[in-house]
């Protein structure tokens, strides 16, 4: 469940012909969405108003991806003990099974009217141990 297949596009390639930095980002944060989406995670979120956020992402690039090729973006995701951060490993992997591209990011959960970090839910925290912490 927390694995989406993705067909790399001509949208996703820059000028030197392989996938840039940007659509990496935005076919890991498809995946993600999918991924909390399928879980119900999505309808938590809207019936706490509570937010994931991101603080800082890094990228650390493997090997080039082109257009035309299937990528699979895995998603994990850890909470810390307090359950206040969230700590998300994306990797997107090629069909030889080579990671392409490894996207590491930290980020917490907003409460959406108060505009603070709080803990996650119970409900939350159980459906990233479910899901996303493999």
């Amino acid at each position: 469940m927390n694995k989406i297949k993705f067909l790399l596009e001509k949208k996703h390639t820059d000028f030197n012909g392989h996938v840039s930095e940007a659509a990496y980002l935005t076919i890991a944060n498809d995946a993600i969405w999918q991924v909390f989406n399928s879980t119900g995670l999505n309808e938590i979120f809207l019936a706490e108003d509570i937010g994931p956020i991101i603080f800082d992402t890094h990228m650390h690039f493997k090997i080039e991806a082109m257009e035309g090729q299937k990528v699979t973006v895995h998603f994990k995701a850890k909470l810390s003990d307090d359950y206040r951060k969230i700590f998300r490993n994306i990797d997107i992997i090629n069909e030889n099974g080579q990671i392409v591209v490894k996207i590491e990011s930290n980020g917490a959960f907003l409460d959406l009217k108060k505009r603070r970090i709080v803990s996650a839910s119970s409900k939350i925290s159980g459906k990233f141990r479910e899901y996303l912490s493999d």
